[in-house]
């Protein structure tokens, strides 16, 4: 039965014996999660463009799958004064105001085509593979909305 069916609650008598004590709350477990899920939220909020057609958001999405850029992180060791050194993983794609940077070479801006992709040129390699990714993801995305047909397979 759901909870939110239920309308009234009557006692009918007190329990008998003492009531279970409730054990201690470890607040600062509690401080660290509500901490974590903020951080959580506030990425994901960066991740959502504003003002973006529903295809530069699904592009963004997909290119924020691929590329991601390690990063060494210091973190305190719990109880402790020391700090380690951590390899992490941050994502490398991020909005700058409709354009998407990815790794901080290629700018792919509206109508987010290959051909909308900029680069200096000595980021030439990462532009072209970018480039390749994108339209990649635009045929994909065409395929799924139906106006593009599936290519015959070969060979049977």
């Amino acid at each position: 039965m759901p909870v939110s069916a239920v309308q009234n609650v009557t006692v009918l008598a007190p329990a008998e014996g003492e009531p279970t004590p409730i054990g201690r709350v470890d607040t600062a477990k509690l401080k660290q999660r509500e901490e974590e899920r903020v951080r959580k939220l506030v990425e994901q909020e960066a991740k959502k463009g504003k003002g973006v057609s529903v295809e530069g958001q699904k592009l963004f999405d997909a290119l924020d799958r691929m590329y991601v850029a390690p990063v060494l992180r210091r973190l305190r060791i719990s109880g402790t004064n020391e700090c380690a050194n951590l390899l992490g993983y941050r994502y490398a794609t991020r909005w700058h105001g409709q354009d998407i940077i990815v790794a901080d070479a290629v700018m792919v801006s509206p109508p987010y085509t290959g051909e909308s992709c900029k680069a200096p040129k000595e980021k030439a390699q990462v532009l072209a593979q970018i480039k390749k990714v994108v339209d990649g993801e635009r045929k994909k995305m065409e395929r799924a909305r139906g106006t593009s047909p599936v290519p015959p397979r070969k060979g049977g």
